[in-house]
């Protein structure tokens, strides 16, 4: 943490001025602007939280498809998806008593008193791991945004519609080393780039016989449960992949991987269980799109179709399967 003392202290200083402006007070949810990190170029997508609900603060989604996810999440509710396939930072306020790491980085950055709002805290949702604290490196990130935040929410606090343009949305970025402002039109909707590794030798695989009858269901699905390997790690939410014999419910493959590994694992899944089997099978179906595209990317050159279809043992298994995770 001594090396990143400055950055810590810069932000809950920022923190702290953010919440002596209220913007929950003049800005609507619904507005939306961007700081572009000036060394990474990445899009940070801003919402001032509080007008209408019971939590005060805001939220920073690292990315496009971040924000776009985040809108789905509220619309859809948190039972419809989770918080952590969000990509954000959340800046919150509130008087519940500090946990143990906010008040070591509050007396850390000199800070003894809180705004009439409350304590600011920070949190980092990651993509399939459990909301965290962030750690040093991400207040390098932070002390960099919060102030041009701030700054763009002192011009909008005499006219809020400067957040608000029909050609776009209002984007800070650094120019040779001056910040400066524009309005872009938002980017299209960005899609997961999905990555898969690609047998080996093909031609091995394409030496089995086929077996045009036969039939395998694929399920790829992020658990309910997170999994955590050490105590003092981070917990993560493993993806379950299943590959199911659809003649008779036999489980050919069982694996759980974290994000990084993931795709490889599946891809190599299913190499192995199509080895075992001795025989490829007429077609692989699967539930969802984003399955039959994994699924699809180690099927394509081995000649065995994917395709969506509603499962007769998949839905069952991984039900069972997250019983199991959630009991243990």
């Amino acid at each position: 943490m001594n090396e990143t003392l400055p950055a810590i202290k810069k932000t809950y200083e920022e923190a702290q001025k953010i919440a002596n402006l209220q913007p929950w007070t003049f800005i609507e949810e619904s507005e939306v602007f961007a700081i572009e990190h000036p060394e990474s170029h990445v899009l940070y997508f801003v919402q001032v939280i509080g007008k209408t609900q019971p939590m005060l603060g805001i939220q920073i989604s690292k990315g496009y498809e971040a924000y776009l996810r985040l809108q789905e999440w509220l619309k859809l509710g948190d039972t419809a998806i989770k918080a952590n396939k969000l990509a954000l930072y959340t800046l919150h306020y509130n008087s519940e008593p500090l946990p143990e790491i906010d008040q070591q980085r509050l007396e850390s950055s000199g800070i003894i008193e809180s705004p009439a709002c409350g304590w600011p805290r920070f949190k980092d949702f990651t993509p399939e791991f459990l909301p965290w604290y962030p750690d040093d490196e991400d207040f390098l990130i932070l002390q960099i945004l919060l102030p041009q935040i701030r700054l763009l929410l002192q011009l909008a606090e005499p006219d809020p519609s400067l957040l608000s343009s029909p050609e776009g949305c209002l984007i800070r970025r650094s120019q040779k080393g001056v910040w400066h402002n524009e309005v872009q039109n938002l980017m299209p909707e960005e899609h997961e780039k999905l990555s898969y590794l690609r047998p080996e030798d093909p031609h091995i695989l394409m030496q089995l016989p086929q077996n045009p009858s036969a039939a395998f269901e694929a399920v790829m699905e992020l658990s309910t449960v997170p999994f955590q390997t050490q105590p003092d790690q981070r917990p993560f939410y493993p993806w379950i992949f299943l590959l199911i014999d659809a003649a008779d419910g036999q489980l050919l493959d069982y694996r759980l991987t974290a994000r990084k590994e993931h795709f490889a694992s599946v891809s190599q899944g299913v190499v192995e269980a199509l080895g075992k089997a001795g025989y490829r099978p007429g077609e692989i179906l699967t539930a969802d799109s984003f399955t039959q595209v994994l699924v699809s990317g180690v099927c394509q050159e081995i000649g065995i179709p994917v395709r969506k279809s509603t499962l007769e043992y998949g839905d069952r298994l991984v039900r069972l399967i997250q019983k199991k995770l959630a009991d243990s």
